[in-house]
């Protein structure tokens, strides 16, 4: 019984009132780094330290941690690849580990259509996004999530399309 006074004194500022434990409060309790009694698989606890960073999240790990979810974090790429993208069914990669937002500017002066294709298949297969020109020399903006690891082509119509521009964001 001495010993679980003494703990609860130091730790919780907790005082024994005839022989009854009082409750404690949140301004009773006192934090450290002391990592005794953080969260496990095996038991309820206190959660780790945080680190500061607004990628990182708690994760189901034993012990838990934190850390950036697989293909997630937030987009801190923008990149113009227009010279070395194609609107002829040429097969890329999403080799950034990380979700990848494509959008293709693209015209024709008569009607025509421009399927992206993404997946796990070298070609892909899975239509994500299809757009289709009716006006004579419009421009077109079409967007398509690619996610980590897949592959993607853009494969016109008919061919014959001008790429104004590629972006890609990750």
């Amino acid at each position: 019984m001495v010993k679980k006074i003494i703990i609860l004194l130091l730790f919780c500022d907790i005082a024994y009132a005839s022989g009854a434990m009082v409750t404690p409060t949140d301004q009773s309790l006192i934090t450290s780094d002391i990592t005794t009694n953080d969260v496990s698989t095996s038991k309820h606890g206190f959660v780790p330290k945080a680190p500061g960073d607004s990628t990182k999240f708690l994760n189901g790990a034993n012990p838990p941690a934190f850390a950036v979810p697989a293909g997630g974090g937030s987009v801190t790429t923008q990149s113009d690849v227009t010279a070395s993208r194609a609107l002829d069914g040429t097969v890329y990669q999403n080799t950034t580990g990380k979700t990848m937002f494509i959008s293709i500017n693209w015209s024709k002066g008569s009607i025509d259509n421009l399927i992206v294709y993404s997946d796990s298949a070298n070609p892909p297969t899975t239509r994500v996004s299809q757009q289709t020109e009716f006006g004579v020399g419009s421009l077109i903006s079409q967007f398509s999530v690619v996610l980590p690891g897949n592959y993607y082509r853009a494969v016109p119509n008919t061919g014959g399309l001008t790429l104004n521009s590629w972006i890609e964001w990750y």
